[in-house]
């Protein structure tokens, strides 16, 4: 049995060291408190930063210096008495340093919607964040912001330079929503082929460099938008290209998407443009899409695109295609450019053509507008409809044989000038441009000039609405 003077000795050793937890287990939850005791020491909080470490508990206490370390739990740091740190250290993180008297508050390095955030520190809301390739300036309080980076895009392949930046060699990544997948199926989007500025086509071989225009598709479905792309290749190859776009994503806002890979987001229909869409079955290709999101000014998106026909089956099997850049309409940007038909479809054209414009009383609809006209042919007015879809079928049945049915051409809400449908049989001379209604085919026709006096065909303002819309081909 312990004598009484050891019991008091056993008891007093009891108390000091209750005493020393207790201090140690204060000093701790100071430490969670006030973030950094000592030397402003860098703290990362959350999920997407620089991976780092993260400070628990416990840290080396060093006599006359400063309580911490530099402790670790996560992956990374590096423990050691009389460092930085209470409860914190590098941590992966939306957020960076987190300190009282230290760097920042809740912020730092981010690849997602932000960089280095802080309160009282670095920058707010912004950061390093690319939403579509290329490098990009943050925006927020502090930051300097651009939203694409440069130029708002990259080229797709290593040492390219289209649309500022480059993709896949030395190009700076990160995305402002996570990336469907990485770009690069079929091959085409690392082999280079997708760089510079001017679109391309390769069929068998040969390379093109066609003008590429949009054209409303008439995909609907529940889960997605159809969007069309046609490729002007006829001069070189005997056809166009139309490309079908199926995309169940959001194009107001940059990013870039993969197609044709494990996602639904984004698939593509390539075929030749007199071909006829084949639902599921046409889905043949695969690449990457680069949404550059909305123009406030013309009512319009724009995509980028660089595919490759992987389909064996497809008569286009191996054509690459290569687009920088293609103005998407909207149903607004669609109506700046409209043909009329008159209210009064028993009027004819050369009874009405000494009457002002603006007195003539339009039907209550276009008989033509830019939701089914895929293109105008400057220098011929070739007008082209949507590829596939037979839209000079149904309007040549709808104008019948007329003798003279007067139409009037408006852009941008202004009534340009009166033109004419006739058929052959008729006497009747035209008044302004015409189209004989048994030239019009299932994909389009040519809009001639008039008989006699200025042809109106190529005024300005329609060549402004038809650019600004990129429905203008040379």
């Amino acid at each position: 049995m312990p004598s009484n003077q050891e019991v008091a000795t056993s008891t007093t050793t009891k108390l000091v060291l209750a005493s020393l937890l207790t201090a140690v287990l204060v000093c701790a939850a100071c430490g969670k408190v006030s973030g950094l005791r000592t030397s402003g020491g860098t703290t990362s909080t959350a999920a997407g930063g620089n991976a780092g470490s993260t400070a628990t508990a416990t840290s080396s206490s060093a006599t006359g210096g400063s309580t911490g370390g530099h402790p670790s739990t996560a992956s990374g740091g590096s423990p050691g008495a009389g460092g930085n740190v209470a409860t914190g250290g590098r941590t992966a993180g939306s957020g960076g340093s987190t300190a009282a008297g230290g760097t920042t508050a809740t912020g730092g390095r981010t690849a997602g919607s932000g960089g280095s955030t802080a309160a009282g520190g670095t920058t707010a809301t912004g950061g390093r964040t690319t939403p579509s390739g290329g490098g990009a300036g943050g925006s927020g309080t502090g930051g300097s912001g651009s939203l694409a980076g440069s130029g708002g895009g990259g080229a797709w392949a290593s040492g390219g330079s289209a649309l500022g930046g480059s993709r896949s060699s030395g190009g700076t990544t990160g995305t402002s929503q996570p990336r469907d997948a990485d770009p690069g199926d079929g091959g085409i989007v690392s082999s280079g082929y997708c760089a510079g500025d001017v679109p391309k086509l390769t069929y068998q071989g040969q390379t093109v460099t066609p003008a590429v225009t949009d054209y409303r598709s008439n995909i609907v479905m529940d889960c997605c938008n159809g969007y069309g792309v046609n490729l002007h290749a006829s001069a070189s190859l005997g056809f166009d290209v139309a490309v079908e776009l199926i995309l169940s994503l959001d194009i107001d806002t940059p990013n870039e998407y993969e197609v044709g890979g494990s996602s639904l987001a984004a698939r593509a229909a390539v075929r030749k443009s007199g071909d006829a869409l084949t639902s599921a079955a046409g889905i043949n290709s695969q690449g990457s899409l680069r949404v550059f999101g909305l123009d406030t000014t013309t009512k319009t998106w724009a995509l980028g695109m660089c595919l490759e026909v992987v389909d064996a089956a497809s008569a286009l099997w191996g054509t690459r295609i290569y687009v920088p850049r293609v103005t998407i309409g909207s149903g607004e940007s669609n109506r700046r450019f409209q043909l009329f038909l008159l209210k009064d479809s028993t009027l004819r054209s050369d009874g009405v053509a000494s009457q002002p414009l603006d007195d003539l009383v339009l039907a209550d609809s276009p008989v033509l507008d830019l939701n089914r006209i895929a293109y105008v042919e400057k220098a011929t007015t070739k007008i082209g409809f949507n590829p596939g879809q037979k839209i000079g079928d149904t309007l040549r049945t709808q104008l019948g044989t007329p003798l003279g049915l007067p139409f009037v051409a408006v852009a941008d809400g202004a009534r340009i000038y009166l033109g004419t449908f006739l058929a052959s049989l008729s006497s009747i001379g035209p008044s302004g441009p015409y189209a004989d209604v048994e030239d019009i085919t299932s994909d389009g026709f040519t809009l001639r000039a008039p008989w006699s006096g200025t042809d109106p065909r190529n005024d300005e303002r329609i060549l402004k609405a038809l650019t600004e819309t990129g429905k203008l081909v040379p």
